[in-house]
């Protein structure tokens, strides 16, 4: 079962300057909200484009974090979801990233470098879901509720924090709706013979 440590619909005014107040941005980039949506703006470059939620709402490593992407890939490819963000730099961000560009891809940041762990065929379209998952070290990524990608990897352990990216050859013009934290909840059987 899972439990929602965090959910934004992004449903406020329209704002140029700001995602709003429970977010932080990274890579000297400008997020806003347009028609109920966020939106990246501008900047990035060079490091990660990351919008992020403070780590203050989560308090385990295990965890997923998930949003709509309301543009269909081509133009607005390399994007999707950060987890077990940290900061790196003095602008820069690394972690686990879901990103969608000419199909589904999980990278890691790290120092600064790109790495691809995987990948996986998907068909894009407007209003697809996608999640990043992890459990311990086991990572996986969902594309609309349906498993794509399941790997180990142990670079990142820390909880960190969970944020929307559009990776750094990201186009102006993307678009995020419903974004959510869940916290990943195991239970213990025993069993009597």
């Amino acid at each position: 079962s899972s439990n929602i440590l965090f959910s934004d619909s992004f449903t406020r005014a329209n704002s140029s300057s700001t995602i709003g107040s429970d977010w932080n941005t990274r890579c000297s980039t400008t997020w806003g909200i347009d028609m109920n949506r966020a939106k990246f703006i501008s900047g990035g470059g060079g490091c990660a484009a990351d919008a992020y939620i403070s780590s203050s709402w989560i308090t385990s490593a295990d965890y997923s974090v998930q949003a709509t992407l309301p543009s269909a890939g081509g133009a607005h490819g390399w994007y999707g979801v950060v987890g077990r963000r940290v900061n790196y730099g003095a602008n820069d961000s690394e972690g686990y990233y879901a990103l969608i560009s000419g199909g589904l891809n999980l990278y890691k940041r790290q120092a600064g470098v790109w790495t691809q762990l995987a990948s996986a065929s998907v068909s894009e379209a407007a209003n697809d879901v996608i999640k990043l998952q992890m459990i311990g070290t086991s990572i996986s990524v969902f594309y609309n509720g349906v498993n794509k990608i399941s790997i180990t990897n142990s670079t990142f352990t820390a909880a960190g924090d969970a944020g929307l990216t559009v990776a750094e050859t990201g186009s102006a013009g993307n678009l995020f709706d419903d974004f959510s934290v869940f916290g990943v909840n195991f239970q213990i059987f025993s069993f009597k013979l």
